[in-house]
């Protein structure tokens, strides 16, 4: 479980799905390393860009991963994710 895990927010069970879209300019990190938990890329582009996959059991688990790597990764599904990144987004640009 463990060696599962890419933070201190994780549970046993993964049982939500999320697809992301990785833009070419960090591609190379994410083929290096398992940033988020039980990550596996899915479609590499032509372009350098990945496409992958991954499964959480709660926002936060997957949350601040995605905050860390902005504007060069978008959330493609689900829509709960998708919102809450950009919830979160736009709380930061409020502030500045």
């Amino acid at each position: 479980m463990l060696d599962d895990s890419a933070n201190i927010w994780f549970s046993e069970k993964k049982k939500t799905k999320a697809t992301l879209y990785i833009d070419s300019q960090v591609a190379d990190y994410f083929r290096q390393r398992k940033y988020l938990p039980s990550q596996k890329i899915i479609k590499e582009n032509k372009d350098g860009s990945l496409v992958i996959e991954t499964r959480y059991s709660n926002l936060i688990e997957v949350s601040y991963t995605i905050m860390h790597w902005v504007p060069h990764i978008k959330v493609v599904t689900p829509q709960e994710l998708k919102q809450e990144i950009k919830s979160k987004v736009t709380q930061y640009l409020k502030q500045i």
